[in-house]
């Protein structure tokens, strides 16, 4: 515990606040809430870019487990299989229209602005 005589002297060192002008604190709010903005905007912007990798790995991982599912029925017996032939069907459209409809708006965009020019 501090006496009195410190306490008072640490009272003594404290200095009241500034008087500020009102044009100054105006100024000063703008100066706060532009930082606050900005701040806002990175963590949006941070937020944005986190749900964009996590939908990439969903995508990639479900992708996969469609290749792998794909690929055991392509090499078990029938016996082993599951599916039938409409739902293989229509894993192959999922897998592979998408993938190639992927691919080339990927690389198709640059290969016509090449023939264009």
């Amino acid at each position: 515990m501090r006496s009195g005589t410190e306490k008072a002297a640490l009272l003594n060192k404290i200095k009241a606040p500034e008087k500020v002008a009102p044009s100054d604190q105006l100024l000063q709010a703008r100066e706060e809430k532009e930082l606050f903005d900005i701040q806002v905007e990175k963590d949006q912007s941070r937020h944005t870019n986190h749900l964009t990798v996590l939908s990439i790995w969903v995508l990639g991982i479900a992708g996969l487990v469609l290749l792998l599912l794909r690929m055991y029925h392509f090499l078990t017996p029938l016996s082993w299989q599951w599916l039938n032939a409409d739902q293989i069907q229509t894993l192959d459209k999922l897998l592979f229209s998408g993938t190639l409809g992927s691919i080339l708006g990927k690389y198709g965009g640059s290969v016509f602005s090449k023939a264009n020019s």
